[in-house]
């Protein structure tokens, strides 16, 4: 017997209320968002899309975690708010003098400029965090 067969409510907008079957929401669900023509829209359409034609109680929250668990949506997701690697912090005494700790860096494989294509950067690790660029 097809899921679809247990829908027998109308709201007042014209929707079908769906009873409590698990397996007939996710039929749905997968109708709405995993068919070729779907093509995996995103937690807003698909909720707005099935929202135009069923209804029933938590349904927002309910197709969210359904997309969640999307192994599609979640391989091509963006993250927008990665964690960077935090930068590691060279220790200086505290009656430290200027640049008598230094950070050396070398920039490297830049367009020739005036002769140049790489900058020398020098970095007060002590008291005075300035620094020097010098072409290379």
């Amino acid at each position: 017997m097809d899921g679809l067969t247990w829908i027998t409510w109308w709201s007042a907008q014209g929707r079908m209320v769906l009873p409590p079957y698990h397996q007939l929401r996710t039929d749905i669900a997968q109708r709405y968002h995993d068919s070729p023509t779907a093509g995996h829209p995103g937690r807003d359409e698909t909720t707005c899309q099935i929202a135009h034609n069923f209804w029933w109680p938590g349904m927002n929250t309910w197709i969210a975690n359904f997309i969640k668990g999307c192994a599609i949506c979640q391989q091509g997701k963006n993250l927008m708010h990665r964690k960077g690697t935090p930068t590691f912090h060279i220790p200086a005494a505290d009656d430290a003098l200027p640049f008598k700790v230094v950070a050396m860096d070398l920039i490297t494989q830049l367009p020739k400029s005036q002769g140049h294509n790489a900058i020398l950067t020098i970095v007060d690790q002590g008291c005075s965090r300035a620094a020097i660029f010098l072409p290379c």
